[in-house]
């Protein structure tokens, strides 16, 4: 992976955040979630507690595709804070698009 980088991005009940420092040329994304439960969306809504895909805590997971990480929004599912840890890079094939691939 070129142009690698590195972000650790808060997850709170209260509203849905996306992702701060996406590099302009990264089309792919490995997560991991820490400290507590988190729902996802790609298609640019906001997930809520209930709505999004769900990931827990010690769970990571990838997203494939420059739209699916700019519409990237999260949540925390309960009343705790998350955090996410995230490796941003280029995925070379751009075969795969918005695909979230749970790889714990």
């Amino acid at each position: 992976m070129a142009n690698t980088s590195y972000e650790k991005l808060a997850v709170t009940p209260s509203s849905a955040a996306s992702l701060a420092s996406l590099p302009k040329s990264s089309t792919y994304a490995f997560f991991s979630v820490e400290d507590d439960d988190i729902r996802v969306r790609i298609d640019g809504t906001a997930p809520t507690a209930s709505e999004g895909i769900f990931f827990g805590a010690g769970d990571s997971f990838e997203v494939c595709g420059l739209a699916a990480l700019a519409n990237f929004k999260t949540i925390a599912t309960d009343t705790g804070n998350a955090s996410l840890k995230i490796n941003y890079g280029e995925d070379g094939s751009r075969n795969k698009i918005g695909i979230f691939n749970r790889v714990s």
